[in-house]
């Protein structure tokens, strides 16, 4: 049974929301350990189940320290060795346990997951990814959501062969079809990251690239894989969550003007709550840190007790489905051979290759 680290002080709503989910989570059979303040945590769990030291799978390891969400300096988020963050982390590390999900400060979580769980090798940057809902009733996995906001091409570059690969082994999709985001379809558009990386994408022999693709044809269902940089991946989903929230409000709004459209409304409400779980970051529950050596999942800083639930499920899931070391396999071997993608810190201007 997969046993889950969860970083009990991290997020805008945590120690709280945390503790709910991952009481929910429990009650469901998941194996959890919440990392943070024992006194506080266990005061919360007993609240929430007064004798869930015996009824469920729960333990708490103490940690002094919190990595705080407003925090920016890397190098003082990384010196924080006794943060809830940190010493989760090394437990999945350490083999004790086997995911690790945090609603916390995410470039800390970024940090800390490279450096101390290690990245593949040959992945120059882990990217933060996830499914999104599309027209055709398939799904398209984007990446980066998050993770690196200023990208060189050969970053996307390998955002575009690590998706390929985990949506081959994840989903069975035999040759994915591999998109930039961009303002236009031609190659000449985007800035000039994305122009370099359509140059090499389009010499490469071992990804199904298919070219640009604009934001408004992101849900239509014409790729499998959706490459960006974090700036652009983050804006893209937060967009969309807010346009169906936009949406809901003002269906809300109209509603109010007559009995009849409160009628309407309320007979199209389970429609309606379906369109808004397809993009909610509640029902996602996080994204997957992709091109680190354990299992990562990244939730919304803003996470209810749902969400922490989900996210903790979603690890859980992952860790039994066993394709994390598969893809990640795939991945180095795919990384090193390639003579692109060597994982030095040049980028492709410097070996020459553009």
């Amino acid at each position: 049974m997969p046993k889950i680290a969860v970083d009990a002080m991290g997020g805008d709503y945590a120690p709280i929301a945390v503790v709910k989910g991952a009481v929910a989570a429990a009650r469901k059979g998941v194996k959890v350990t919440l990392f943070g303040d024992h006194d506080r945590v266990a005061e919360l769990l007993s609240d929430e189940c007064s004798d869930w030291q015996l009824r469920l799978p729960i333990t708490v390891e103490h940690c002094f320290d919190v990595v705080d969400m407003a925090e920016v300096a890397i190098k003082k988020m990384l010196i924080r060795k006794a943060s809830s963050m940190a010493c989760a982390i090394d437990a999945v590390k350490m083999g004790r346990l086997d995911a690790f999900v945090s609603a916390g400060n995410s470039a800390a979580v970024h940090a800390f997951a490279m450096f101390q769980l290690g990245r593949i090798n040959a992945v120059l940057r882990p990217a933060l990814a996830g499914f999104f809902p599309t027209l055709s009733g398939a799904q398209v996995f984007c990446l980066d959501l998050g993770a690196n906001t200023d990208c060189k091409a050969d970053y996307l570059v390998q955002f575009a062969q690590m998706g390929s690969i985990y949506v081959q082994h994840a989903t069975g999709v035999k040759n994915p079809r591999v998109a930039l985001v961009s303002n236009g379809h031609e190659p000449y558009k985007g800035c000039s990251t994305v122009k370099k990386a359509y140059e090499v994408l389009s010499c490469m022999r071992d990804i199904n690239f298919i070219g640009n693709v604009e934001a408004r044809d992101i849900f239509q269902g014409g790729v499998d894989v959706l490459v960006c940089d974090g700036f652009i991946g983050n804006v893209m989903l937060k967009t969309a969550q807010g346009t169906v929230n936009m949406m809901m409000q003002m269906l809300k709004k109209y509603a109010e003007q007559s009995l009849f459209d409160r009628f309407l409304l309320a007979c199209s409400g389970p429609l309606l709550q379906k369109l808004k779980s397809s993009v909610d970051y509640v029902h996602a529950g996080g994204a997957l840190l992709l091109g680190v050596k354990k299992p990562v999942i990244i939730a919304h800083g803003s996470s209810n007790a749902q969400a922490i639930e989900n996210a903790i499920l979603l690890a859980e899931r992952t860790v039994k489905d066993g394709v994390i070391a598969n893809i990640n396999n795939a991945i180095q071997d795919c990384l090193t051979k390639n003579p692109l993608s060597v994982g030095s810190n040049l980028n492709f201007v410097d070996k020459g290759l553009l």
